[in-house]
């Protein structure tokens, strides 16, 4: 089915904080991407991933079925989280993997695990793409429209949120001053390139962008017995765009 076309001061907002983010050299390095077609995959608006229903292991190829329709394509390279199989949840699926094979609400991938009987993981997900990525999203005054004058004419300003979410360098996962060292560095990085970028060429014009909350480190699902404490985290800041007065 065809996108639908942003229009009106809310969508199209929302459409060019996406477009601003993707043109910002800093995220493109910080996400490996080559230009900023490639950096939009890894900007999203509403809920990322699709939660898993089931999974199974059969001659080297790993199954899972999504509870609602998904949205990947074969060669994607997507993330299992929180996925475990077997006996006490002791065969552990999460990680990167490139898709070989869909339907409209399964995702087949290699794997070099041992065979595995259908099983229903609880609080599994797939993510359609690999960390870090940004998510772009509601803030508690998303639009204001102020008067200026009869007639009709009126002034609009809002605010957005950006959610980050990002993987702690291997050799920093047990080490907890320098993974937060490392977060923050990539925090301030990316705040630093955002408001570098906005207003150049058409791209959008930010007023102001503040942190909200973190870099703050995320508990892994229970199911995923090779957690470590500091291996991947979030971090919030919010952005306000237009005329203000």
């Amino acid at each position: 089915m065809p996108d639908v076309t942003p229009a009106g001061p809310l969508s199209v907002a929302k459409d060019a904080l996406r477009t601003l983010i993707a043109n910002v050299p800093a995220f493109q390095t910080w996400t490996g991407t080559a230009n900023a077609t490639a950096a939009l995959a890894r900007i999203f608006t509403g809920e990322v991933g699709w939660p898993m229903l089931s999974a199974t292991i059969a001659a080297g190829v790993l199954t899972v079925t999504t509870r609602q329709p998904h949205s990947v394509s074969v060669a994607d390279v997507i993330t299992l989280e929180g996925a475990a199989l077997g006996t006490e949840s002791v065969l552990d699926v999460s990680g990167t993997y490139t898709v070989t094979a869909v339907t409209s609400t399964t995702i087949a991938m290699s794997t070099n695990q041992a065979d595995e009987s259908v099983q229903f993981p609880d609080g599994a997900f797939v993510l359609p793409t690999v960390r870090p990525f940004a998510l772009v999203c509601e803030d508690d005054r998303g639009l204001k429209s102020q008067s200026v004058s009869s007639g009709g004419a009126n002034i609009k300003q809002g605010r957005l949120q950006i959610l980050l979410e990002a993987d702690v360098p291997a050799q920093y996962v047990n080490d907890a001053k320098n993974a937060l060292y490392q977060a923050a560095n990539d925090y301030g990085n990316f705040m630093d390139g955002l408001m570098s970028t906005q207003a150049t060429g058409d791209l959008m014009w930010l007023n102001e962008c503040e942190p909200i909350s973190g870099p703050d480190f995320i508990a892994d699902a229970e199911q995923n017995n090779t957690a470590q404490r500091f291996e991947r985290w979030r971090a919030l800041m919010r952005v306000s765009w237009g005329i203000e007065n």
